[in-house]
């Protein structure tokens, strides 16, 4: 059975759309969403009428065979200088995965005394891709089973950020004008579901702990503003591999689930009247080669604490989980997304 859903909202100079691209069997499912919202705000450009670009949303598709594949979406919101911009990829199928987005937002404005004047730009870009499975595990021991098995990243996955902005001290020129432009860029990586630990906390610049569902790879920038901050980037590359335990019971159905998350954005906001300039942010969350399944690794009798080593398992998807996947390559479509957003435009501060 497969199934398709779309929905698409435009307000303003925000797009915002959400799609979902669904391969489902009984007992079995794959499913990929995906989000983004672009967003260009200047107040002057409006006034004066300039024509706004509201964005647009591509088509997907889900494969054959239990593979879910879709790459190489963009969208882009744009107003006079200020542009956001959304790449998104994600190809699937059970035990091996790609995953990619980017986002990058910038704004410019030229020597402007009218403080009123709000200019920014935002992106975000998401995409999910969950996994639902019925197991069925036996053995010739009796009793409930301790399962420790892994999710295996390649060392070539990642999240970056990159940010520029200006820099104003006293926050105000001379004539009490703002003079500043914030560019902020982040990208996230989360595992969740059957077996999956929490991953290690960690705290922000704020000195707050990160709340929500905790990331397994953070990657944060900032620059520019009234100072520059003590803490202006945070990084915590991905494990090589992140640990599942989980218990079964013997010849019954037992359900496994797991969502994959990978996420970037990117901030712009421009307060720089006095002299001109610009600001930029960007963020990527490249796990567009694979994350993939590492197989089972030890089987434990619950009722002995003993090692089973006579057992077998069998899926409702017809994948082996008692060893690890095998491992194909990204296709074209998410390459080719890598390669589409490989720099920002260079903004230059003007001189008063």
């Amino acid at each position: 059975m497969t199934a398709k859903s779309s929905a698409c909202v435009v307000v303003f100079l925000a797009s915002t759309c959400i799609t979902s691209h669904a391969l489902a069997q009984t007992g079995w499912s794959l499913l990929a969403n995906y989000g983004y919202t672009v967003f260009a705000h200047d107040d002057y450009q409006q006034i004066i009428g300039k024509p706004v670009q509201a964005g647009e949303q591509s088509g997907g598709f889900t494969g054959a065979n239990g593979v879910v594949n879709f790459g190489n979406a963009q969208w882009r919101a744009q107003l006079g200088e200020e542009s956001a911009l959304v790449t998104i990829g994600v190809q699937g199928k059970v035990g091996s995965f790609h995953l990619y987005t980017t986002a990058d937002a910038q704004s410019y404005r030229s020597q402007d005394q009218a403080t009123f004047y709000v200019v920014n730009s935002k992106a975000v870009a998401g995409v999910d891709l969950t996994l639902k499975d019925q197991v069925t595990f036996h053995s010739k021991k009796p009793g409930f089973k301790l399962i420790t098995a892994k999710w295996v990243i390649t060392n070539s996955s990642s999240t970056t950020s990159n940010a520029f902005g200006v820099v104003s001290p006293h926050g105000f020129d001379p004539n009490g004008n703002h003079d500043n432009a914030v560019g902020t860029g982040e990208a996230w990586f989360t595992v969740t579901g059957t077996g999956v630990p929490t991953a290690p906390a960690f705290t922000l610049p704020s000195g707050t702990q990160y709340t929500g569902t905790t990331p397994w790879a953070y990657n944060w920038t900032t620059r520019g503003g009234i100072q520059e901050p003590t803490i202006d980037h945070i990084d915590f590359d991905s494990p090589a591999s992140i640990p599942v335990t989980f218990e079964v019971g013997l010849n019954s159905p037992n359900f496994l689930s797991w969502v994959f998350s990978a996420g970037a954005s990117g901030r712009s906001d421009n307060f720089d009247n006095a002299g001109g300039g610009g600001s930029v942010g960007s963020g990527v969350s490249d796990f567009g080669h694979t994350i993939e399944w590492g197989g089972i690794t030890s089987v434990i009798d619950e009722t002995t604490g003993l090692p089973d080593t006579d057992w077998s398992i069998d899926s409702a998807s017809g994948f082996d989980y008692a060893h690890p996947a095998e491992v194909p390559e990204p296709s074209s479509l998410v390459l080719a997304a890598i390669a589409s957003i490989t720099s920002l435009a260079m903004i230059r501060r003007k001189s008063a």
